[in-house]
């Protein structure tokens, strides 16, 4: 698991975290499915 990630596989409401894709010096991204819809997505989180 990577450092930072809240946990592996964490759903929130309507995706699912895969894995961690990128951290920088304001964001960290992370590839998620999105469960309703069955597609991989990225999602950003300010820091």
């Amino acid at each position: 698991m990577t450092e930072g990630l809240p946990s592996e596989h964490t759903a929130f409401v309507r995706y699912e975290i895969i894995d961690e894709i990128a951290r920088g010096g304001m964001a960290v991204v992370y590839r998620v499915r999105n469960v309703d819809l069955d597609r991989i997505l990225a999602m950003k989180r300010l820091t």
